[in-house]
């Protein structure tokens, strides 16, 4: 028996035919598998997380005003930021 970290199990025949599926894949396509993972890119590389401190008041104007244009938080902030920066 395996058991993962969110508690599920499978047993070895499971495992083994797990297994089995990427022994007899294509190893590119294994790997782009792989890679495609996570996030879409934002531009040409992966996006940073830059990790910003605003007060109550200031992070409720974002909220309103970015359901008022039908996106969430950060795509606002990012908009505010291209507007601000040129």
């Amino acid at each position: 028996m395996f058991e993962f970290p969110d508690g599920s199990v499978i047993d070895q025949a499971e495992a083994y035919a797990i297994s089995e599926r990427f022994v007899s894949s294509d190893p590119d396509d294994v790997v782009d598998r792989i890679l495609a993972r996570g996030r879409p890119l934002m531009g040409e590389a992966p996006a940073r997380v830059v990790p910003v401190r605003l007060e109550p008041s200031l992070v409720a104007s974002v909220d309103e005003r970015a359901a008022a244009e039908g996106c969430n938080r950060s795509e606002l902030i990012r908009r505010a930021l291209r507007a601000y920066l040129g």
